[in-house]
C-alpha cells in the first residue's frame, strides 16, 4: 500500500510538471479546456485515492486489519482500480487520439 501511495504521489507530481511545460492554457483554446478539464478531474480523483490509501497504511501500521477484517483495505482499493481503469480512458482520448 505504501508503494502505490508513492506511485500515485509521483503520478501527481508528473501531472503538475507537465501542467507548469505543457505551454497552453485552459483559456487559450476548447483543446486546452478539454485537457485541463479532464486531466484535473482525475488529478482530483487521484488525490482522493491518496488520501484513502494513506489512510489504508495508518491503520496498517497499527494492526487494524486481518484475513477476516480486511473491508477498510478492500474498499479503497476497489475504487483506486477504478481511478486506473479511468486513466486509461482519459490517457486514449487525451494523449492517443
Amino acid at each position: 500500500m505504501a508503494a502505490t501511495f508513492f506511485l500515485g504521489l509521483t503520478f501527481l507530481f508528473v501531472q503538475v510538471n507537465e501542467y507548469v511545460h505543457i505551454g497552453f492554457a485552459p483559456h487559450d483554446s476548447a483543446q486546452g479546456s478539454i485537457f485541463y478539464g479532464l486531466t484535473g478531474l482525475h488529478g482530483a480523483h487521484v488525490t482522493i485515492g491518496l488520501i484513502l490509501l494513506a489512510i489504508v497504511n495508518v491503520r496498517a501500521w497499527r494492526g487494524h486489519y486481518s484475513p477476516e477484517q480486511h473491508r477498510g483495505v478492500e474498499v479503497p482499493g476497489i475504487y483506486w482500480h477504478f481511478v486506473d481503469v479511468m486513466w486509461i480512458v482519459v490517457y486514449s482520448s487525451v494523449y492517443l487520439l
